[in-house]
């Protein structure tokens, strides 16, 4: 980190790494559907939610090995969209991204998402930028931190 601060970076922000066994996760809550999208379609209603279009972040994460961008719907509207794709290393399902509605349940989408994500019987991991509260919830409901660093940014 002091490498970086010297180059003129600032920490912003702490990165948690989590993984879990998808069959220990909860089951997913009823009312949920999962649909393939494009990167075209996930960068647009993540726009539509946050004022920012990140197209090229998108079509990056679905050029990934094993990409499978999909959204979460509930009651037919949209609740998250997910860029997940396998992982690099080891077994199992990694998320780039998965960003939850501003009005939808945060902690049961996203562990329905995050458990479609990894099915069937696999490994799904993720990094959680922090601090965040979800990050206690899902440790709670089996996912177990596996490393940490810095985000860091000039």
């Amino acid at each position: 980190m002091p490498l970086y601060m010297r180059a003129g970076m600032t920490p912003l922000w702490p990165n948690v790494y989590v993984t879990a066994d998808e069959r220990f996760l909860p089951e997913i809550a009823p009312g949920f559907d999962f649909e393939p999208a494009t990167p075209e379609q996930i960068s647009g209603i993540e726009g539509e939610w946050t004022g920012v279009v990140r197209s090229a972040d998108h079509a990056c994460w679905a050029d990934r090995d094993g990409a499978r961008p999909f959204v979460v719907r509930r009651a037919g509207t949209v609740v998250a969209i997910v860029q997940s794709r396998r992982r690099v290393r080891g077994e199992g399902r990694w998320i780039d991204r998965l960003r939850v509605a501003p009005r939808a349940e945060p902690l049961e989408t996203a562990l329905a998402a995050l458990r479609f994500a990894a099915a069937p019987s696999q490994e799904i991991g993720a990094r959680i930028p922090g601090p965040n509260p979800a990050l206690g919830a899902l440790v709670r409901s089996g996912f177990r931190v596996v490393d940490g660093d810095m985000f860091l940014a000039s």
